[in-house]
């Protein structure tokens, strides 16, 4: 997915249980409805300010035309007057309001592309997490070094940071045995402690089996330490697309190897790290 397609486009991740951040964060209102808002809160801001200018104003240059006619300024006109440092100080909170609710057509939409997109940002974490969704991940990961616009790009990093936060605290899924009988027809009756080395394995690379047989698989192989088991642990990482996958994979692959990351969900540094050391840890735990 291109940097373009972020703001308009993301698929709807399945439904979640669980949110670290529950609320509606889409905008409540159409683009059009949002702009034609600040439009008609400028001109009432605006015209607030004038109502209240005016007499005072007018009541000013009154005094002044009398005095240049040598005639004494009117009582209303007098009464209307104001010191010079009071109308800089109106004028100044007029300036000031004017700044705050001044915006071009162009400024406005900008702004309105720059709140959805953050909406999406946000969406995507809350997948992330929610969901176990790795493609949101790394569509954060893209955008935290890639997006145009420099807020975009550190609210992604931000969201990055907020997914890691959750895959480093504990356990995320609850606890699973794995249905051996279901998976395994001819073994109908045994425990999952009985399953071997290359029966693990399957469970874990087959993407067609439920993510909490992954997992609990990925877990397993803990105690079947050998080099099948940790090809089969890495290849879970670089291409399992659920991040609950993902991380008990990294758990274990670290356990098995000797591998060590403060970060689980770094799937990169991980591969790079086996491809380099493949070779020297099977020769200490077998193949």
């Amino acid at each position: 997915m291109s940097e373009d397609e972020f703001l308009p486009y993301f698929d709807n991740g399945e439904a979640a249980t669980v949110s670290v951040r529950k609320g509606n964060r889409r905008l409540g209102r159409s683009s059009w409805q949002i702009f034609l808002w600040v439009t008609v809160l400028q001109v009432a801001v605006l015209s607030v300010a004038a109502l209240i200018a005016w007499p005072m104003l007018k009541g000013m240059l009154a005094a002044d035309a009398d005095r240049d006619a040598g005639v004494e300024p009117s009582p209303a006109a007098v009464s209307v007057a104001v010191p010079d440092e009071e109308v800089e100080a109106l004028r100044a909170e007029i300036e000031v309001l004017r700044r705050q609710v001044s915006a071009t057509p162009e400024n406005a939409w900008k702004e309105l592309e720059f709140l959805e997109g953050r909406n999406k940002l946000l969406e995507s974490g809350d997948r992330a997490i929610e969901n176990a969704d790795r493609a949101a991940y790394d569509h954060l990961i893209k955008l935290a070094g890639g997006a145009e616009d420099e807020r975009l790009r550190s609210g992604a990093a931000a969201e990055v940071l907020r997914v890691r936060f959750a895959y480093s605290t504990g356990l995320r899924t609850e606890s699973h045995t794995l249905p051996v009988g279901q998976l395994f027809p001819s073994l109908r009756g045994k425990s999952e402690m009985a399953l071997n080395t290359d029966q693990l394995v399957k469970v874990l690379l087959d993407t067609e089996v439920e993510s909490t047989h992954r997992v609990k698989a990925a877990y397993l192989l803990a105690d079947r330490r050998g080099g099948k088991a940790a090809d089969a642990l890495a290849a879970a990482v670089a291409e399992d697309m659920n991040l609950d996958v993902v991380r008990e994979a990294s758990m274990t692959f670290g356990e098995m190897t000797g591998y060590r990351s403060s970060d689980l969900l770094d799937t990169g540094r991980l591969g790079a790290w086996w491809e380099t050391n493949a070779q020297r840890v099977k020769a200490v735990i077998g193949d």
